[in-house]
């Protein structure tokens, strides 16, 4: 969650959402953008916000990226066999058609 995302989250809520956001959340913000302004005073307080808002937080986007990352690697590492087993394939084809054709 980014600080955008958090104040645009907030500013949809109807006031009485935010005010049981509040309760849920605790302290003594009256306003969005004192929800905000702490959040930035208070990167620590990002997991809690995330988990009552329903957000990733930035280390569980970047677990993610990783995964998705390494996914990617392993589907790249796949194609490359399969292209190599190919090129094999046809340099004996080839290699065979050269013999036959003498």
């Amino acid at each position: 969650m980014n600080r955008q995302d958090l104040e645009n989250t907030l500013r949809k809520m109807s006031p009485e959402d935010f005010v049981a956001f509040v309760k849920e959340f605790g302290g003594d913000a009256k306003t969005p953008d004192t929800i905000v302004r702490n959040y930035i005073d208070h990167p620590e307080w990002e997991p809690r916000l995330c988990q009552i808002l329903g957000f990733l937080t930035e280390e569980e986007r970047r677990t993610q990226s990783v995964l998705r990352s390494a996914a990617s690697a392993r589907w790249s590492a796949i194609a490359a066999t399969i292209s190599a087993a190919i090129a094999l394939l046809a340099l004996l084809f080839a290699l065979g058609f050269g013999k036959a054709a003498q």
